[in-house]
């Protein structure tokens, strides 16, 4: 029921883009703001399960030989837009780079990331997620054709195959 949600969130989203006033710095910022590519959770992982984090709790995986301890994950933190830099539009694009910051640190986060002195939080909480984002006008209507992390992987949680993903293109949890 959540994905059903979060999918008509980005359609409604889209089509008022598709519909806005001309492109600019708001309307991105606006429509990356939805995007579960922002708004989903990072996963992180224990080696024991974490008291009083039931709420944050995504899966177990179990270890890869028979003797060995399962690995339980949590959702840690989502993301915001923070600001935009670079942007420039002409008659049929839009392009820019969108730096994104780690938000809503989760109680099982707060635990996780205060033991990793090597996190991606961390780092991207001084100099943010940078992300090139181009937007095309096709048919009429701007698309959001690069959606692609410059410096870090974007981890998300998959319920389906209970376990976490990294990637840099971020354009597919757009769609």
């Amino acid at each position: 029921m959540k994905n059903l949600k979060q999918f008509c969130a980005g359609l409604l989203l889209s089509m008022l883009i598709s519909c806005s006033a001309p492109m600019d710095e708001q309307v991105v910022k606006d429509y990356l703001s939805q995007s579960p590519a922002v708004t989903l959770y990072a996963p992180s992982y224990s080696e024991k399960k974490l008291e009083g984090c039931d709420e944050d709790y995504l899966g177990k995986k179990e270890g890869l030989w028979k003797n060995s301890e399962p690995t339980y994950y949590y959702k840690v933190y989502n993301y915001k837009v923070d600001r935009i830099e670079k942007f420039r539009k002409d008659d049929d694009q839009a392009v820019c780079i969108v730096y994104l910051l780690p938000d809503n640190l989760t109680k099982a986060g707060n635990i996780l990331e205060d033991n990793r002195s090597q996190s991606p939080y961390k780092a991207q909480l001084k100099d943010g997620l940078d992300c090139e984002v181009v937007f095309k006008k096709i048919e009429g209507e701007w698309k959001l054709i690069v959606f692609k992390s410059l410096s870090f992987q974007r981890s998300y949680w998959y319920e389906e195959d209970q376990q976490p993903y990294s990637y840099t293109n971020l354009l597919q949890w757009d769609k």
